[in-house]
This record gives C-alpha cells, sequence and structure tokens, in this order.
C-alpha cells in the first residue's frame, strides 16, 4: 500500500487494530531552536523495543542492516485497521 508521501509501498494488512503495551514517537529536533518537535508518527508495539524501520533503497549500503530489516518485514506487517474478514 503506498502511504503518504513515501516512495516505497508499505507491508499492510486488513485486520483491526490491536492493544499495544508500549508507544513509539519518531520526530524531529526543530530547526530555530524552540521547543515545538515536529513528530512523523506514532503508533503502538508489543515488541518492547523500536522495529527496524520499513525498508529504504539506501539501506542497502550496510548489509547487514538490510538483512536486518528484510527478515522483519517478511514476517511483520502494519495493520489497515479494517476488518480483513
Amino acid at each position: 500500500m503506498q502511504r503518504s508521501n513515501r516512495k516505497n509501498e508499505s507491508r499492510m494488512i486488513d485486520k483491526p487494530f490491536r492493544p499495544a503495551n508500549k508507544v513509539i514517537v519518531i520526530g524531529r529536533k526543530s530547526k530555530d531552536g524552540n521547543n515545538a518537535h515536529p513528530i512523523d508518527t506514532i503508533f503502538g508495539t508489543l515488541l518492547g523495543k523500536m522495529p527496524p524501520v520499513e525498508l529504504e533503497s539506501w539501506m542497502k549500503q550496510n548489509p547487514e542492516k538490510y538483512k536486518e530489516i528484510i527478515e522483519f518485514w517478511e514476517k511483520h506487517a502494519l495493520a489497515s485497521g479494517k476488518d480483513g474478514g
């Protein structure tokens, strides 16, 4: 599934959202030095740690990290929130 302005498609499945016991917030430090920090994404996880980012072509420069990302996303997907039944 193509999401927002991303170059690559995201691995999505039509499954309802499920409860999470951790929340991960990814943001950026503001460039003007104020306390407002733009948030890029927020998502819940049951992993207890940060999952690998989605695959981008520049990651091929690090074969070990690239392999880790491929292995993770072959077994995981983002839920669309829809009932696939």
